[in-house]
């Protein structure tokens, strides 16, 4: 059976199974079209653009041009002053270094129809030699930003939405290196004697940011009882794979307290699926959450460490093989959504891989699609993003916002630079600059 002929039976067997689908039979056809062709909509978005963002597209551009080129600027990265850096291309990748500033990030997130992000404080001590970190700071500021930044954003579109089960919830990010001591030791031995207090600073610490989101999720309850999802969400981010088995650690302590059987969804963790042991994992959460008797929730993502994970044989050889094991992973936990096979109630599907993402859309349907998003990295997949909105009319799109103090938001440019590489120098380069050329020829002339 031919690819086209398979794609066609998924889509006629959905349309045949949907009441009230989120895709209209409509887009289903548009849906169909876009497995045959590229992205057309480069142009489109780009043309959407105010000027100073095309400018920094245009950086971008000049430093993705070829391999060479990026490695150069990664070398020169550390001694580039961060109010230049922020200049040319914090715009696209940063929310900003203050409250207000991610509140204005927000604001033009939603002019593009991305009702809501995955909030990062973007402090972490991965490798455990970050000196600067005030963990009472963090925890505080986390909370601070539910309250001031999510909290009217959410409420916002709640009040203007024709239904509310059409918004994403809002996420909170807990980087758990960040907010505990020595973060290496304390993740990779979670059950070492020597490491039992820390490891109850590091759970206290989630809990207090989830009490909070706990307590919203009641309060806006009250005022939208029609609502399906939780309004807010924690999600734990993933560490390095020697700090993993203490993060599922964590999440599991999370999910018995906070992801009750019958409530939805408070806290979500992150499994990265270029682990080879990323499918067992996923089967070892819900069968314990089985035995004990609470919900899971789960963000997949690819994997951030693919380029600094120092034990190669962890991880698949090649993005093929990680790929594959990523849409096994989604399309595994989304055929048992809603029925008795499974406790995983919530999935975030973080990708910026084109099929992934309409594969996805082709699976929703009334009973699940409360509880499936696509996440993206702010400044990533942009072209994709306003498809599945634009030509889809996907709503349950969100994108990950990473803001805080310029040191530590310069480290996280670094990161996109070293870990997405490949990602960049695909989506940009010489295409973009051209195709920047082409938007201001037509902004121009017309």
């Amino acid at each position: 059976m031919s690819s086209r002929t398979a794609a066609a039976k998924r889509l006629a067997h959905t349309a045949n199974h949907i009441t009230k689908p989120l895709i209209t039979p409509v887009n289903k056809q548009q849906l169909y079209n876009h497995y045959q062709r590229p992205i057309p909509n480069e142009l489109k978005y780009l043309n959407s653009l105010p000027a100073k963002t095309l400018f920094s597209y245009f950086a971008i551009g000049c430093c993705t041009i070829n391999k060479p080129v990026l490695n150069t600027v990664i070398k020169l990265f550390p001694y580039i002053p961060f109010s230049i850096l922020n200049f040319f291309i914090g715009d696209i990748y940063i929310g900003g270094s203050t409250p207000d500033q991610v509140i204005k990030k927000t604001e033009q997130l939603n002019n593009r129809g991305i009702n809501n992000v995955l909030l990062s404080l973007t402090i972490e001590n991965s490798e455990g030699s970050n000196q600067n970190i005030d963990i009472n700071y963090i925890v505080d500021e986390t909370v601070q930003s539910l309250h001031s930044i999510l909290k009217p954003q959410i409420l916002t579109k709640l009040q203007n939405a024709q239904d509310v089960n059409e918004i994403a919830p809002s996420y909170i990010v807990l980087k758990p290196s960040a907010l505990v001591d020595s973060p290496v030791s304390v993740l990779s031995y979670p059950d070492a004697k020597e490491n039992k207090s820390n490891w109850e600073f590091l759970v206290n610490n989630c809990n207090k940011v989830t009490e909070h989101v706990e307590r919203l999720n009641k309060e806006f309850k009250e005022l939208f009882p029609e609502r399906k999802a939780s309004f807010f969400i924690t999600c734990v981010d993933a560490e390095n794979f020697a700090m993993q088995q203490g993060v599922y650690k964590l999440q599991r302590e999370l999910f018995q307290k906070f992801n009750k059987i019958n409530k939805p969804v408070q806290v979500v963790g992150t499994v990265q699926m270029y682990l080879r042991s990323s499918i067992p994992q996923i089967e070892l959460e819900d069968k314990i959450a089985k035995q004990q008797g609470y919900k899971v929730g789960l963000k997949l993502v690819r994997g951030a460490y693919i380029h600094s994970e120092p034990d190669r044989d962890v991880i698949f050889a090649t993005k093929e093989e990680t790929d594959a094991n990523y849409d096994t992973g989604v399309n595994q936990i989304v055929s048992q959504l809603d029925t008795k096979q499974t406790n995983i109630d919530h999935l975030v599907i973080a990708t910026h891989n084109k099929k992934s993402s309409l594969s996805l859309l082709n699976q929703i349907t009334p009973q699940n699609e409360s509880k499936l998003i696509v996440g993206q990295l702010l400044g990533m997949a942009d072209e994709l993003s306003y498809e599945l909105i634009n030509d889809l009319k996907f709503k349950k799109l969100i994108k990950y916002v990473p803001w805080g103090p310029p040191l530590e938001t310069k480290d996280y440019l670094l990161r996109r630079l070293q870990e997405n590489g490949d990602a960049v120098r695909n989506d940009n380069g010489w295409k973009l600059i051209f195709n920047i050329f082409r938007v201001l020829k037509l902004k121009v002339f017309g």
